[in-house]
């Protein structure tokens, strides 16, 4: 069976051992980015505020992984390389008991997989043509046993799968605000209290606009284009369709629809349950006098905030069943995290949610 060399790069990387690996060092590149950037922060703070700084962002650090990895151990279970390379050599056994007429060099090929070596790009090709000698159906079943193909989600199971990202999302975030709040209280007992509301909104702007709002947008485009197909139009039922219908579905709830629906929830809900009685005198004088303000006034969506939003074409590989991406999500949504613990708003003079301005441009770069 010919194997294209895009195809057997894609087979490489999706590979059960590959992705049990990449799930058990998850943890420790979460716990190594968050050393590095503790130190980042640390450094850049004036002298007088370096030890609050390393407090505050150890702490929201702290609360974001913690978030993290509790979702990613609840919702995508956990990842053992010995179980996968248990798994896989049960699967080499059946296939060379079952299949006398392999050739030398195939059997060698499929002997290593159950030794829980990864195949390179090449060695996938060279096991494709191994496989030239017996049946197509037969050869295919080998390499599908070997590396399973990506398994795209129906419309059936699209509420679950929603579920489990949308809640694998949230808690890096509530994580953030905890340890934010936690950062807060620890480094200025008597007015902590005065960066919760940045940090409330930023969650709600994080949460909205980089998660939940873009998974229900490419879920909903994966419905219609489900629907679509049902009807008859074979066009829908392509990758290439998936993969831009689903885009398109996320810039229109998520970047589009998101911020705008975080924005009106900050000043609706968050703004007046946290007001200052200033505050809430300036605002009932505007709208006694009918101002109207853009809902861009109380967080702008900024480049480094469509940066997050790698984390929504993940979604897509998600729902197309590639399986790589799946352990590589906690690390994705512990930027929204920090973001929120940090209570990050556009500009310096809006952002208190870190000791030192300079440090709110750089968060994401």
């Amino acid at each position: 069976m010919k194997v294209n060399f895009l195809s057997s790069i894609g087979k490489s990387i999706d590979q059960p051992v590959v992705v049990a690996k990449l799930g058990e060092a998850v943890p420790a590149l979460l716990i190594g980015g968050a050393v590095v950037k503790c130190g980042i922060e640390t450094y850049k703070a004036p002298e007088k505020k370096k030890k609050k700084t390393f407090i505050k962002t150890a702490l929201v650090l702290a609360g974001t992984i913690a978030g993290a990895l509790l979702a990613s151990r609840q919702t995508l279970g956990n990842f053992s390389v010995k179980k996968t390379i248990a798994s896989q050599k049960k699967i080499v056994d059946d296939i060379l008991k079952n299949n006398n007429n392999l050739t030398s060099k195939a059997k060698k090929l499929i002997t290593k997989s159950g030794e829980g070596k990864a195949f390179s790009p090449s060695q996938i090709q060279k096991l494709g043509k191994e496989l030239d000698n017996i049946d197509k159906n037969k050869a295919k079943s080998i390499m599908d046993a070997l590396i399973p193909p990506p398994v795209c989600t129906k419309a059936k199971d699209i509420l679950k799968e929603l579920g489990s990202l949308s809640y694998l999302g949230l808690l890096p975030v509530v994580g953030g605000v905890v340890g934010g709040i936690a950062g807060n209280i620890v480094t200025d007992k008597k007015n902590w209290k005065k960066e919760v509301p940045n940090q409330v909104k930023e969650a709600s702007f994080q949460y909205l606009a980089n998660i939940f709002l873009c998974n229900i947008g490419a879920a909903a485009a994966l419905g219609v284009l489900e629907l679509f197909a049902s009807k008859g139009q074979k066009w829908a039922s392509s990758s290439t369709a998936r993969v831009i219908g689903m885009a398109a579905g996320i810039m229109t709830t998520g970047v589009i629809g998101g911020s705008a629906t975080a924005n009106w929830i900050s000043k609706k809900f968050i703004n007046p349950i946290f007001e200052t009685k200033e505050e809430k005198k300036i605002r009932l004088e505007k709208e006694k006098n009918k101002e109207k303000e853009s809902i861009y006034s109380e967080r702008k969506v900024e480049l480094a905030d469509m940066g997050l939003h790698v984390d929504d074409f993940a979604t897509i590989g998600v729902f197309n069943g590639i399986k790589f991406i799946e352990p590589c999500l906690p690390i994705l949504y512990a930027l929204s995290g920090y973001r929120a613990g940090i209570g990050y708003r556009n500009g310096d003079n809006n952002a208190h949610g870190h000791l030192h301005s300079h440090s709110h441009r750089h968060s994401h770069h």
